[in-house]
């Protein structure tokens, strides 16, 4: 808290605040508000009072509730830090034992481990991907080699000969075929098995 405040007493006195408001007619400013206030109906002002005695009692009661849950919360935390330091005896000294400074604490390791986890994985995703480059290019030990592609050529292969069987259909007309069309289907099936023969 006295971080916010002397902050805020840095800033307040880097604007000259105090100098603005000694130059604004203040006197003037509270004569005018105070003729309107007159204006207004005796119900309105009773109701503007009991509100402001409700925000004042709501704030109390927040207070209030604020301090009961901050008490055991602060005791948790205490009790957290002093077994970490029992844990860890190069710790001991290093977190202020409040829940505040548990809160910071916890959050500043969070982003730290986060970054070391990203430098880390980086430096395992470049490691992997150069012995990867490595045994591609020099081994070739067909780790890049696609797994898909022996079903692809068997499909290339099914699809030629649905494709081939077209054809060789294609010249039947009426049930009767065509005699150059099935000469050269059965011409190009005996020369595919003489050169499969060779090899």
């Amino acid at each position: 808290y006295e971080l916010v405040y002397d902050v805020y007493a840095f800033a307040w006195a880097k604007a000259d605040v105090d100098g603005l408001m000694a130059k604004l007619p203040m006197d003037d400013v509270k004569k005018v508000v105070s003729e309107q206030m007159a204006k207004i109906p005796p119900e309105v002002t009773q109701a503007l009072s009991e509100a402001q005695t409700k925000s004042v009692q709501l704030k109390a009661l927040a207070a209030e509730y604020a301090e009961k849950a901050y008490d055991p919360a602060n005791e948790l935390a205490v009790n957290a830090i002093t077994k970490l330091e029992a844990q860890l005896p190069a710790l001991t000294g290093m977190i202020p034992k409040t829940l505040g400074n548990l809160a910071l604490f916890v959050v500043y390791m969070s982003l730290v481990l986060y970054t070391v986890l990203k430098i880390v994985l980086f430096v395992v995703r470049t490691i992997f991907g150069v012995l990867k480059c490595i045994l591609c290019c020099f081994c070739c030990c067909s780790l890049c080699r696609r797994r898909g592609s022996s079903a692809a050529a068997e499909k290339n292969g099914k699809a030629k000969a649905a494709s081939k069987g077209k054809q060789a259909t294609n010249g039947t007309t009426n049930g009767t075929t065509n005699g150059k069309a099935a000469a050269a289907a059965t011409n190009g099936k005996a020369t595919a098995a003489k050169a499969k023969a060779k090899k």
